[in-house]
This record gives C-alpha cells, structure tokens and sequence, in this order.
C-alpha cells in the first residue's frame, strides 16, 4: 500500500497542496490556488474555494 504525505501552505494570496509519496521519494502533484472562500447565503449550498469562488464575487 502507498504512503503519501501531504503538504499545505495556506499563504495569503494564493494556497498550496502538495502530494509526496514516500515509496518513491518524488513530489506526484502540486495544486495552487486562490485563498478564497465563498459562502452562500443558503447554507445548505456549502460553499467554494478559488477560482470559484472568485467567478461568484
């Protein structure tokens, strides 16, 4: 079974998400993306992040 660790750098203009995986030792994705959250005024809806949630600001 892979072992993975994840990396996450909540920055303030943009926010990061990187994947390791421990059995070969590599860097398998690095995801950026805005720092923003949009929440609906219908809490059921939930809510976005990223671009997203920039199309709805």
């Amino acid at each position: 079974m892979k072992q993975y660790l994840y990396g996450i750098d909540f920055g303030t203009t943009n926010s990061a998400l990187t994947i390791y995986d421990e059995e070969s030792r590599e860097i398998t994705h690095t995801i950026i993306f805005p720092s923003l959250i949009y929440f609906y005024q219908d809490v059921a809806k939930g809510y976005v992040v990223g671009e997203a949630a920039i199309r709805l600001t």
